[in-house]
């Protein structure tokens, strides 16, 4: 009964709209008696991460207190984060796709940047950047995201070749890449018509390795990358003018 209030609480620092929601639908479900869900809100508290809840509201007719409005709340916090960075993340992969198709573009160094900028949150990296193999059989840099401007400009003016790309991944971070940071690397070959003609890199400075699906995704990106340079010149001369652009640049 109304003129026997039990429990008053009233905390000014919530938020009105999601309480409004709530208080709402109480007051919907103790007028109708129709069970209501409310699937998912949020509540925020000072200084604290916002929690998510899913609840289930009925009212039902009890001995001691009459008609009354139980309210049943889960916890879904861990789902609703994981949910939303399951679709941040493929938002990051779509932007990835849309990059690798742009290629090579009006200005191959802008469209192969755009690219390596956005493997790196694609594929929680720290570091990306991508060579291209000339006519001399030397990996030319092109595009590099995450580094330092020193480091890329070094990298940059340092082409390498296959085999100093064999022994560097066969010395286990942090001896090959140590200069880096690095703790690991992924090099996938970039392949067109059959021919390689490049390599794709992506490294991080944590021992935390990519699992499964960010290999996969990888070696999708490098596939598709491959195909988007088939008909990329690729002479040492506008290699190096690239590379040297690159160095420019940073």
């Amino acid at each position: 009964p109304l003129d026997q209030l039990i429990q008053s609480h009233n905390d000014e620092r919530q938020p009105h709209g999601h309480a409004d929601e709530l208080a709402a639908l109480v007051a919907d479900v103790a007028a109708t008696g129709r069970p209501r869900h409310l699937r998912e809100f949020r509540h925020d508290s000072p200084g604290q991460e916002p929690n998510w809840w899913s609840a289930t509201l009925r009212r039902i007719d009890t001995e001691s207190w009459g008609q009354v409005v139980v309210t049943l709340a889960v916890d879904t916090t861990d789902q609703v984060r994981a949910r939303h960075l399951l679709e941040e993340r493929e938002r990051w992969n779509v932007a990835l796709r849309q990059q690798i198709a742009a290629v090579p573009g009006q200005n191959l160094v802008f469209s192969l940047q755009q690219v390596a900028d956005a493997l790196v949150p694609a594929l929680q990296a720290d570091v990306a950047a991508i060579r291209l193999l000339g006519a001399d059989a030397k990996l030319h840099l092109v595009a590099a995201s995450g580094l330092r401007p020193s480091e890329i400009r070094r990298l940059a003016l340092d082409p390498i070749t296959i085999r100093r790309l064999e022994t560097m991944s066969r010395g286990a971070p942090p001896t090959a890449f140590g200069s880096l940071g690095l703790h690991w690397v992924e090099v996938r070959w970039l392949e067109a018509g059959g021919e390689r003609v490049g390599i794709l890199t992506i490294g991080a400075r944590s021992k935390r390795r990519p699992p499964e699906n960010d290999l996969t995704l990888l070696d999708a990106a490098a596939a598709q990358l491959g195909n988007a340079l088939e008909k990329i010149e690729r002479s040492p001369q506008f290699l190096r003018s690239r590379s040297l652009e690159v160095a420019r640049v940073n």
